[in-house]
């Protein structure tokens, strides 16, 4: 009996134990590239790569011979597919953005004071609605390269709980998919 309650008291403690997911991000908008890499705890790599846009989309390279391509019609329609991860937390997000011209100078010192006026709005948003502890921005201006870049780590926190209820909501919605396929076949087979 005492096996099973201290059993029920580790299992417990597993699915409800937080656990960190932190990503990073580094962008180069001149390149027209983005690195991330993924992290669970900050030092366990769950996985890293590229993205690059192509002209219907966005090309995720996993890989070296991997990509996945995503069409810019496929994003518009995504908001309601990542709704499940509504129970992934911010904890923290920090960013560092870089801009300098050789030539226009001035244009990059207005986009570095335009970038640093919509972090302070985002930093607003974040720490009052997303209830983020931690929110962290530089901005660094460069008169002598041509440089436009964004560094960014965003911690999130969740429970191994959450991530099973997302696997379930995910796992219920196709089996309704397919038996209202099913469904319809049937209804088709029917009326013939």
């Amino acid at each position: 009996m005492n096996l099973w309650i201290a059993f029920s008291l580790i299992a417990a403690f597993i699915l409800l134990c937080p656990i960190f997911l932190t990503i990073y991000l580094y962008t180069d908008l001149r390149s027209r590239k983005s690195w991330f890499a993924f992290y669970v705890l900050r030092y366990i790599k769950l996985h890293g790569g590229y993205a690059a846009l192509y002209r219907a989309g966005v090309a995720f390279h996993l890989t070296n011979k991997k990509a996945v391509l995503l069409p810019y019609k496929e994003m518009l329609g995504a908001n309601k597919k990542f709704r499940i991860t509504r129970g992934f937390r911010m904890l923290a997000y920090s960013h560092v953005f870089e801009a300098g011209s050789r030539e226009n100078a001035a244009g990059a010192l207005a986009l570095s004071a335009l970038m640093q006026s919509g972090t302070a709005v985002a930093c607003g948003v974040l720490r009052k609605r997303k209830k983020c502890r931690s929110f962290k921005a530089d901005t660094l201006f460069y008169t002598d390269a041509d440089v436009l870049k964004l560094s960014q780590r965003v911690v999130l926190v969740f429970n191994l709980f959450i991530v099973l209820a997302a696997a379930a909501k995910l796992l219920l919605r196709k089996i309704l998919e397919v038996v209202a396929a099913y469904e319809q076949n049937k209804q088709k087979q029917k009326s013939k």
